[in-house]
């Protein structure tokens, strides 16, 4: 069991270096406790061991809770669309996620991981949860704020500083409506927006962005991912093998997954003359042969259901293809013409309210509720 049955009274949002699971485990969300129910029945078909279980409440990277339930709701849904999947057990070594026993002579292997958030990494969502929990501390604060933020160091700034310049300029406006506040503390740049409050009672943040200096280079962390679930090191060589990876809405466009395999766009045809540098091929010439297909599964946290989409692109010059019709999903794939390869496209029956037991109606009804964070505004 992932979550124990405990009665849940906590309504706050997720604290400063509180791990995803710590939150998970304690928050009293109707959205969340749904979950928790959905995610506990999951686990008892994966099943989970104490590596996952391990790997999904540790401290250190939150981004292995993400992995985690990547991993059990891509198992799950796989299971319940009748796909012989199974999870293969922890501390074997060199051996992908799953495999899968279409043909027990010829397993399918299958290795998940992360497509990492181009602009929003580890630390950055640390100190976005920082900022958004010193504004929501003020609870009696007459104002809604709406706040922006840029670090470019890494020095840190105290909740009394923040409250302080908050408090002081609010204190020294005489005008009923506040427009902007823009404060500077080291590396830190700050703008506030203020909006009235109806009522005291009413929640104190309104909205919060943070910025980031780096180029996003959506085909650079899909190939990096890609590249680092190579069949070599799992010593695979003569069966099918697939990359499933979970990606998110900064790095989750069907014509960005394409460059990033093929070199160029799924709307037209690729000339294979062209140099691509890309994972499936490099101009003429045929790379990664040995990955069967790449199945990118966009927003599917449990609580991204609404915006789930999972989609398969098999490789035109795979050594060991898997067949078009394996999974549910919405197939992507190319047939060659001389030098062209010209796409196609399969729909997908997959739902994944419907695959995985979930209530659409109920689900999104909590969502909208997702936010609020005491049990007076529900």
């Amino acid at each position: 069991m992932v979550f124990s049955s405990k009665l849940r009274t906590d309504w706050r949002i997720i604290q400063y270096e509180e791990s995803n699971y710590e939150f998970w485990d304690r928050c009293s969300w109707p959205l969340i406790g749904m979950l928790r129910e959905h995610i506990n029945q999951w686990a008892s078909v994966m099943p989970v061991d104490n590596e996952f279980l391990g790997r999904i409440r540790t401290k250190k990277d939150t981004r292995q809770f993400s992995a985690g339930m990547f991993e059990l709701v891509f198992f799950t849904s796989c299971k319940r669309a009748g796909l012989p999947i199974e999870r293969i057990a922890a501390g074997t070594r060199r051996t992908t996620d799953y495999t899968l026993n279409v043909d027990p002579s010829r397993p399918i292997f299958l290795e998940c991981t992360l497509v990492a958030n181009a602009l929003e990494n580890h630390d950055e969502q640390r100190r976005r949860s920082y900022i958004i929990q010193i504004i929501e501390d003020m609870a009696d604060f007459p104002y809604h704020v709406m706040v922006r933020f840029e670090q470019t160091g890494i020095s840190t700034i105290s909740k009394k500083i923040i409250r302080n310049v908050l408090q002081d300029f609010v204190g020294n406006e005489s005008s009923i409506v506040i427009k902007e506040l823009e404060f500077v503390y080291k590396d830190w740049a700050f703008t506030f927006h203020f909006h009235p409050k109806k009522q005291l009672s009413d929640r104190t943040l309104g909205a919060i962005s943070g910025f980031t200096n780096e180029v996003v280079d959506n085909k650079k962390t899909i190939l990096a991912a890609l590249n680092n679930k190579k069949p070599s090191s799992y010593q695979i060589n003569q069966s099918p093998y697939v990359i499933c990876l979970a990606v998110d809405d900064l790095s989750s466009e069907l014509e960005e997954f394409a460059i990033a395999l093929l070199g160029d766009t799924h709307s037209k045809k690729i000339n294979l003359n062209y140099p691509s540098n890309a994972f499936f091929n490099n101009g003429p010439e045929p790379v990664n042969t040995s990955v069967s297909a790449v199945i990118f599964c966009k927003n599917i946290q449990p609580t991204s259901f609404t915006s789930t989409q999972i989609s398969v692109w098999h490789n035109p010059f795979a050594k060991n293809p898997i067949a078009l019709d394996l999974f549910p999903f919405e197939q992507h794939y190319y047939k060659q013409e001389r030098h062209y390869l010209h796409p196609y496209t399969i729909a997908g029956t997959f739902d994944v309210f419907e695959t995985l037991g979930v209530d659409r109606e109920l689900y999104v009804e909590y969502l909208q509720l997702k936010y609020r964070t005491t049990p007076n505004e529900y």
